[in-house]
């Protein structure tokens, strides 16, 4: 199984699974992060080219289905969170941490994503502190992917909650 593979699949149990400690930790834009991201970043350039080719795009929706039948208290992947991580998986294939301006523009991209991801018309999931259902990931899953913006998880969360 290519590393790609591997990474999305770990995703979407994360994802099913509403783990946001874990997409948090998985989910690194960083340059100081383990070998296997910059592994999966030589793949990804070696197999997904940007060349306007969509394998990237039906890799992720093949490895990140949408799913109807899922258990009480757990969430499906849905279009928005596919749509973000093929952007993520872009940004590890093309970052260039030596060229500060290209960087800036590739977390801009990213970061641009996140607000899509983030609303989901068709998951309805609950706030921890609160049993009443909300139209929006769980809080604890949203830092994961606006921490190069937010610098602390109340602020991440009054982002979201209003």
């Amino acid at each position: 199984m290519s590393l790609v593979v591997e990474f999305l699949t770990s995703i979407r149990g994360f994802v099913i699974a509403q783990n946001g400690d874990e997409l948090r930790k998985w989910l690194l834009v960083e340059n100081d992060v383990p070998d296997h991201y910059f592994r999966l970043k030589r793949e990804l350039k070696a197999s997904f080219p940007d060349n306007g080719s969509n394998a990237l795009e039906k890799l992720v929706d093949k490895c990140l289905p949408e799913e109807d039948d899922v258990a009480d208290g757990k969430g499906p992947p849905w279009p928005g969170f596919n749509a973000l991580m093929k952007v993520y998986l872009e940004y590890w294939r093309d970052v260039d941490f030596d060229n500060l301006v290209a960087l800036h523009a590739s977390l801009s991209d990213l970061l641009m994503h996140v607000p899509s991801s983030l609303t989901t018309p068709h998951i309805l999931l609950t706030r921890p502190q609160d049993p009443a259902p909300m139209l929006s990931p769980t809080p604890h899953m949203a830092p994961c992917c606006c921490r190069p913006a937010c610098r602390s998880q109340s602020r991440c969360q009054s982002w979201l909650w209003g």
